[in-house]
């Protein structure tokens, strides 16, 4: 059985929607897919724009994004800038397709259906494949890194970093060998698919660069950015801010344990549990009927 995919409930206030009713201009500029208008997630966004095709995708949002705050440059704004560009197919353009492995003449192109062929046997890789593999990631991670410079770039030259708000995120991580497959996500819960990154600017934070070793959530962000802007978070909101925590490095509760999910399709239904320094996950497979503990 697939599970069927419908809209996010109207009734749900958006991240978007609680800046926009507190007067803040709020524009998007995704890759559809996963976060397409067709599930809702435009709600409360006066524009969401979806580029989705894959080639110069993340310097056309950036140029995009540009051309809207250099529209909207007096009033606050809200900003989701959302890209594919650091996921499988790995396609980074010249010369980060060679940038860091430039000598290699083996099978890897960094499309799907090589990688899904290697993951099920069908292609036998060798060492320098799979290292190949990975210097593609690579490669697209230092191109997207490139063309954000570009954006807070342009933010510096307009004197806009001294009072934005910038929040770097991913949903997910890649498997690149350790629990056996290689460029591939969604299949398990490991620490190597949802330990991801979250680098907070705060304008006039000092110190900057300060790593924070608690464990936090992606269902953080949204109270904090809300806390940031002075706005009173849903009552039924499930995260908790981090301001306090970034300002003073202390919190004012507990650990908060970070809960995730792999719902079936054609694979068992995963949830796992972690806590500052453990991980515990419960795997069912509901067509045969067994259940096993991953620790």
């Amino acid at each position: 059985n697939k599970i069927r995919v419908d809209q996010l409930d109207s009734e749900i206030l958006t991240l978007a929607e609680a800046l926009y009713n507190c007067g803040y201009r709020t524009w998007a500029v995704t890759g559809g897919g996963q976060v397409s208008s067709n599930y809702g997630f435009s709600e409360g966004f006066e524009s969401y724009l979806e580029f989705t095709s894959p080639e110069y995708d993340v310097r056309n949002k950036v140029a995009a994004t540009m051309n809207f705050l250099d529209d909207n440059r007096d009033v606050p704004v809200f900003v989701f800038f959302h890209t594919y560009k650091p996921h499988s197919p790995y396609r980074p353009l010249p010369p980060y397709d060679t940038m860091f492995d430039p000598d290699y003449t083996g099978i890897i192109k960094g499309d799907i259906p090589t990688i899904t062929a290697i993951n099920s046997g069908e292609v036998t890789a060798t060492r320098a494949d799979f290292d190949h593999l990975t210097a593609l990631y690579d490669g697209d991670i230092r191109e997207m890194d490139d063309q954000l410079n570009e954006l807070f770039t342009y933010l510096q030259q307009k004197g806009a970093d001294k009072d934005t708000v910038i929040i770097f995120t991913s949903d997910h991580g890649e498997e690149f060998g350790e629990h056996g497959l290689y460029g591939v996500h969604s299949h398990t819960l490991y620490q190597e698919l949802v330990y991801v990154p979250l680098i907070i600017h705060l304008p006039r934070m000092n110190p900057l660069g300060v790593s924070i070793p608690d464990q936090v959530r992606s269902i953080d962000i949204y109270p904090t950015i809300l806390d940031l802007a002075g706005v009173k978070p849903p009552a039924n909101i499930q995260g908790r801010s981090l301001l306090s925590l970034m300002k003073t490095g202390k919190r004012n509760s507990a650990v908060e344990p970070a809960f995730s999910e792999r719902i079936p399709g054609d694979s068992p239904w995963i949830r796992s549990l972690r806590t500052q320094g453990y991980s515990y996950m419960f795997k069912e497979d509901k067509m045969n009927g067994t259940n096993s503990h991953l620790f």
